[in-house]
């Protein structure tokens, strides 16, 4: 592996894990506002609050959520980066392992 696909690889790894842990954070400031109840258990359960596909910024200028009709299924960010539908399922899924973990009250 080159010096710049190593690179690539690391830029790619912490734009997922900076989605993962932003929406950690949104999670958590929508359930202060109480925008989102305190006991939400799962992704899917945040669906009956929100649109949860929207943490993380996957649905912002930057990412979108689905992909389009280019030949390998990736939706092209306006920086550039490329975001495959199976990275924000990958991102949605650790939130949900996340909210999995979170003690039951």
């Amino acid at each position: 592996m080159s010096a710049v696909t190593q690179a690539m690889a690391v830029a790619y790894m912490t734009i997922i894990e900076y989605a993962i842990e932003r929406s950690k954070v949104e999670i958590t400031e929508d359930v202060f506002a109480g925008v989102v109840p305190w006991n939400v258990s799962s992704f899917s359960e945040l669906h009956d609050y929100v649109d949860a596909n929207e943490y993380g910024g996957l649905c912002s200028e930057a990412w979108f959520c689905l992909p389009d009709d280019t030949e390998d299924g990736t939706v092209e960010a306006n920086g550039g980066w490329l975001l495959h539908f199976e990275d924000s399922v990958a991102v949605q899924s650790a939130v949900d392992a996340w909210l999995h973990s979170l003690p039951s009250w």
